[in-house]
């Protein structure tokens, strides 16, 4: 007992120092309780712990093992079944869905006739009656979108374009075109003068929508001010083509060149001009798949036009596509 309390005053005294079961020297004992003295710490004369006071050495070193194994066994089992589980919702998103595809019908298709007609109705007799081209635009494929090109259209063409309001419809008939049925109708207006033909496709809410563009044969220029300012730049233009034979080809050689007579709707006859067009060439092909090979009647074409040469002559830029009426997604 006396040899314990000369321990602890020489190791308060800074006269013998300890070491920790990690090696590290202790030189001060805080106590958190306040009391100065110091927890108690048991040593033997040679600085060291007695193994024998706390436990085997062997024993400790045999449970550590036994803790870590159990820890590394758990995490191989979360591993796993989170590898399982992946793997089950990868193997989910790729199989295969076995429900039913039901192909949507639409209005045309699940309508009947009286319906359809009155739908036809309400369109034709809304836009003809409309006197703002916001209020048109409410019956038109592309909707509000269609505001500037109907302001830009209607202010180069005046009155020519605007009916005097809405009259009846004439006739209508279905075709189909480019996988879609369309209606063409013809309406009188109310003045009983004039007569306008409407392209027609079902819209999104049980209705008729009128395809504008198609319905006036919309180019980016009037047909008067494209032949008389001769653009430089490529102009979009909705145009009639007929084939001419090869004696009424008179710049060019018809064994070279095919020739073509454009004119516009709604313009008189003697406003045509002359389209070469170099056989074998990219654009002479499409326009073969569009107007045919042989003579016939006027053919619809959208097309990209331009005037070259220091005497300007009619090129052709680009076939948009046949007909007036474009292709879904066009």
């Amino acid at each position: 007992m006396e040899n314990q309390e000369e321990g602890e005053a020489e190791l308060r005294n800074g006269l013998l120092k300890a070491e920790d079961r990690g090696g590290r020297m202790i030189d001060d004992f805080p106590n958190d309780y306040g009391d100065s003295k110091g927890p108690e710490v048991r040593l033997s004369r040679g600085g060291e712990e007695k193994w024998g006071e706390t436990g085997s050495p062997r024993g400790g070193l045999i449970a550590t093992l036994l803790l870590v194994g159990l820890v590394i066994s758990i995490l191989g089992c979360l591993v796993a079944m989170m590898m399982m589980g992946k793997k089950g919702e990868e193997m989910q998103v790729e199989s295969p869905s076995t429900d039913a595809v039901v192909p949507s019908v639409g209005f045309l298709e699940r309508a009947s006739q009286d319906e359809i007609k009155k739908a036809t109705l309400d369109a034709v007799r809304g836009f003809m009656n409309a006197t703002t081209n916001e209020e048109r635009c409410r019956y038109l494929l592309g909707g509000e979108s269609m505001v500037r090109t109907l302001d830009e259209f209607y202010s180069r063409e005046d009155a020519a374009y605007l009916s005097s309001g809405f009259g009846k419809i004439q006739s209508s008939e279905s075709a189909v075109f480019d996988g879609e049925i369309v209606i063409i109708a013809l309406a009188v207006e109310s003045s009983g003068k004039r007569a306008w033909a409407y392209s027609l496709f079902a819209g999104e809410e049980n209705d008729m929508k009128i395809d504008w563009m198609t319905s006036v044969s919309y180019g980016e220029m009037n047909w008067p001010r494209f032949l008389k300012e001769k653009p430089r730049k490529p102009v979009q233009m909705r145009v009639y083509l007929k084939r001419l034979a090869g004696f009424q080809a008179t710049r060019h050689n018809p064994d070279e060149y095919d020739a073509f007579e454009v004119t516009a709707y709604g313009y008189p006859v003697d406003q045509v001009e002359i389209l070469y067009v170099a056989k074998g060439s990219d654009e002479g092909e499409d326009l073969a798949k569009c107007v045919g090979r042989g003579g016939g009647a006027r053919h619809p074409v959208n097309l990209s036009l331009s005037w070259g040469g220091e005497r300007p002559v009619l090129q052709l830029e680009e076939v948009i596509h046949n007909l007036w009426t474009a292709p879904s997604g066009d």
